[in-house]
């Protein structure tokens, strides 16, 4: 459910996981050097935080990681 809103049917349980899953993405994102902005958005999308890490790793700065994985 990455970078969607649960239904309002949706258990509350599942909403909440979905939540606690997009803030630690976002943190995931922020800690690797990307503007909060730019960490919600990558955080919210199916952006690959493994891909991203391998990225910054080989010395790719977070603009032009950000427009590889957007």
């Amino acid at each position: 459910m990455r970078g969607q809103r649960a239904a309002a049917g949706t258990p509350r349980y599942i909403r909440d996981e979905d939540v606690r899953v997009r803030h630690w993405r976002r943190e995931q994102f922020y800690r690797l050097g990307f503007s909060n902005s730019d960490a919600r958005t990558l955080a919210n999308s199916g952006a690959d935080l493994t891909a991203v890490r391998a990225l910054i790793a080989k010395g790719c700065d977070a603009a032009t990681a950000y427009r590889i994985v957007t």
